[in-house]
């Protein structure tokens, strides 16, 4: 079963992830070696693995990285080719095309999505909610879409870097071609409202708050990246309202929609859907030292907004001394 990644050998359960080394020089040998088929590779159990490497010393971090390196390769090659079949049908009627949308992922209009293997692949498409389009108001609005999805990438990368050894994620690359972009992203062991622990399953629900036991890795995620808690009454989270937090079935905690991870750029005017897609990099919010909120403009916290104004104040003088 590649879901729980074991197989079964001369009568004994024996974990393939056992079998690698740990040796950058032969890490994609060995896991080619544990996964012939490139499609049942359990990407983000092998992500765990590579994140749970010892990097005591230099040389174990050196390690690391070329490993995760080799990985993130190995990802690529696999999702591309797929991302770019499902591109160039994506006029086509569903029944023509060679990749079928999955009806276990959501529905096929607009928000289709695909699997193949251990991959789910996704338009990023600007979604039209309660009569009105999520980033281009009144018209849609696909570029600005497609810049949200580069954002999901950058946040889960620094949640990675955080190195917050109690949250898992997916592997994840963005692919653009023919004008279009799609998100490929290794699968998870959760399951909608069943597994969701903190946030929204979907988005006219009320948020859901994190279990006493849950709280400390949130708060712990917060300080690291200067995210602050929402102090809007029922809505005491670390996080945007749309980052969702999930207890999976194989007991681990993972976190997924992170495209809204860090707050908007905001200088006091309107910022008119940019909102969603203008958002501060990881790096200027640590060097500001300033924890702030990424729902501060939807929230209408005042003193949120006043801390990212200040944000935005060390990013234009960076800017300035270029």
């Amino acid at each position: 079963n590649n879901a729980v990644n074991m197989v079964q050998n001369n009568g004994t359960i024996v974990d393939p992830l056992s079998n690698l080394s740990g040796v950058s020089s032969r890490f994609l040998r060995e896991l080619k070696e544990a996964f012939p088929d490139l499609a049942t590779t359990p990407w983000t159990k092998v992500l765990q693995w590579v994140t749970a490497l010892p990097t005591k010393t230099q040389f174990q971090q050196r390690e690391q990285e070329l490993i995760f390196e080799a990985l993130n390769n190995l990802f690529v090659e696999s999702a591309v080719p797929f991302a770019k079949v499902i591109i160039e049908e994506c006029d086509l009627p569903v029944e023509q095309k060679s990749i079928q949308p999955d009806k276990d992922f959501g529905g096929v209009a607009g928000g289709a999505k695909f699997r193949k293997g251990n991959i789910l692949f996704k338009f990023a498409l600007d979604v039209e909610r309660q009569g009105h389009f999520v980033y281009g108001g009144d018209r849609r609005d696909d570029r600005s879409a497609m810049k949200s999805a580069s954002h999901e990438l950058k946040s889960t990368q620094a949640l990675i870097d955080a190195r917050l050894t109690q949250l898992n994620y997916p592997m994840m690359v963005v692919v653009t071609y023919l004008g279009k972009r799609v998100m490929c992203v290794s699968l998870l062991p959760v399951k909608g409202k069943e597994t969701l622990v903190q946030g929204k399953a979907n988005v006219n629900d009320k948020i859901k708050l994190p279990p006493l036991h849950v709280a400390p890795v949130m708060q712990a995620m917060g300080a690291s990246l200067f995210i602050g808690l929402s102090r809007r009454v029922g809505e005491e989270v670390y996080g945007p309202f749309d980052l969702e937090l999930h207890c999976g079935k194989d007991g681990l905690l993972y976190l997924i929609d992170a495209a809204r991870l860090f707050p908007p750029e905001f200088r006091g005017t309107a910022m008119r859907g940019r909102q969603f897609y203008q958002l501060l990099r990881p790096e200027i919010i640590r060097k500001a030292g300033i924890a702030v909120l990424p729902d501060a403009l939807v929230n209408g916290d005042e003193v949120a907004k006043k801390d990212l104004e200040a944000v935005c104040r060390v990013l234009d003088s960076e800017i300035a001394a270029l």
